[in-house]
């Protein structure tokens, strides 16, 4: 039998692979129902096992292909997972555990090691649906990103969904995939992909696998969020160059990425000086820490003006759904061309401050009221209550003292520029700006 070698500091050690019977559990990677196709050693060890772990949706077509032994019960995995010991502490003999593809590649070989650090495995592994779902189609997937729905939330889905959005705002091409579950369909994957604005010039489902059932179709994803697939899928994405990127190699330098700075007056459409300054800006995003805020957090400015601050944070965390108020109609037209500078969406409303908070049923992740008087102060405090930051800025002290009695914290940004005169320098300092911010 084969040998394996470990290399530890004490030198080299060396031992023959043990019995089957020995582990604790034996995991067989195959995307066909029919395991008489499976390696030599699969059958070898299908012979010998006592009993067979299945997902429930392959049990029937398992039965059906007779490729299974009769001396071998075969099991439906819980739909929990996280309960699998108990059910393979309670099974004498071999056991076997039959996954997709390549059980160790995003598959159940993460979970039950995590579950039990200390267990004997043996991992058999066969082609992983991703392989087959990019050789179904002709395309090399060295550039692919994969994900897997397989044991997250929805939260930590979408987590992962910004993630490849963020990587999109920087390559011109690339691809993704993601394995799909029950409880994560194909299409609900989709609506998830939608949701995230994340870019698809082409999507492919590729689903059933090696089986009689396979069936990779391209579709769009109007089309795919109304359909229904099968959940043992491969949701493929491809956006940009239909090749994938070359590899960088070493000494080449990258290619530059060309944004504008959100920090850089000269990057936006200001038609006056009234407008939030850059330091200004600054201090706002850290006031409201944007980078602890949840990935497609709910972000309002009110009294947005030309909607430096608004744009900001989008330019910062693209993920975020930022609502504008702006009363002033002669404005809107410049944040709308503000965000177009930025390649952003958001939602731009005319209308007043007083009257959108009173009528306001969206619970927001944070607000920044940019000025405005005593009463819409009080009525946005009493809107963020204890679960939304807020932010504001006034340039009156009278109008500062009071948010610091409803908010507690109040600093004073005040830029303080050096400018030549006379054959010297003088400083400079533009009017302060009062920030005052909750702490939640």
């Amino acid at each position: 039998m084969p040998s394996i070698k470990s290399a530890h500091n004490a030198g080299t050690e060396t031992w023959s692979r043990r019995p089957y019977d020995s582990y604790d559990v034996i995991i067989v990677g195959s995307l066909s129902d029919d395991l008489s196709e499976c390696s030599a050693e699969t059958r070898s060890v299908l012979e010998q096992a006592s009993s067979v772990f299945v997902p429930g949706a392959r049990i029937d077509q398992l039965r059906s292909s007779n490729s299974i032994p009769t001396s071998c019960t075969i099991v439906e995995l819980p739909r929990d997972l996280r309960s699998i010991w108990e059910l393979l502490d309670a099974r004498p003999g071999i056991k076997v555990v039959l996954a997709s593809g390549d059980p160790g590649y995003f598959g159940i070989v993460r979970l039950l090691r995590e579950l039990r650090p200390q267990a004997s495995m043996l991992t058999l592994p066969g082609a992983s649906s991703i392989a087959r779902a990019f050789g179904r189609i002709g395309r090399p997937w060295d550039d692919a990103t994969v994900l897997s729905a397989h044991g997250r939330s929805p939260n930590e889905v979408a987590d992962a969904l910004g993630r490849l959005y963020h990587r999109q705002r920087f390559e011109s091409s690339g691809s993704f995939a993601v394995l799909a579950s029950p409880e994560h369909t194909p299409e609900r994957i989709v609506a998830d992909i939608v949701n995230a604005r994340i870019r698809i010039d082409r999507l492919i489902i590729a689903s059933d696998l090696d089986t009689e059932r396979e069936d990779v179709i391209e579709t769009d994803p109007t089309t795919a969020v109304q359909s229904s697939y099968s959940p043992l899928s491969v949701v493929l994405g491809i956006w940009g160059d239909e090749h994938p990127r070359r590899a960088i190699t070493p000494g080449t330098p990258s290619p530059p990425i060309l944004e504008l700075s959100a920090f850089d007056d000269s990057a936006f459409t200001l038609p006056d000086s009234n407008y939030t300054k850059p330091p200004v800006r600054a201090a706002i995003v850290g006031r409201l820490q944007i980078d602890t805020l949840p990935y497609g957090a709910e972000v309002c400015d009110i009294g947005a003006g030309y909607g430096t601050v608004g744009t900001t944070l989008l330019a910062l965390r693209p993920d975020l759904n930022v609502t504008f108020i702006e009363k002033d109609s002669r404005k809107i037209p410049v944040i709308e061309a503000n965000l177009a500078r930025f390649h952003r969406e958001a939602i731009v409303l005319n209308t007043d401050a007083i009257h959108f908070l009173e009528n306001l049923t969206t619970r927001f992740d944070a607000l920044f009221l940019g000025g405005g008087g005593a009463t819409v102060l009080r009525s946005a405090v009493a809107r963020a209550g204890t679960s939304t930051r807020l932010c504001a800025t006034f340039a009156s002290i009278e109008r500062a003292q009071l948010a610091h009695e409803l908010l507690g914290n109040v600093e004073i940004i005040s830029e303080r520029r050096l400018r030549r005169f006379q054959g010297g320098s003088r400083i400079t300092e533009t009017n302060s700006t009062f920030v005052a911010w909750n702490e939640l």
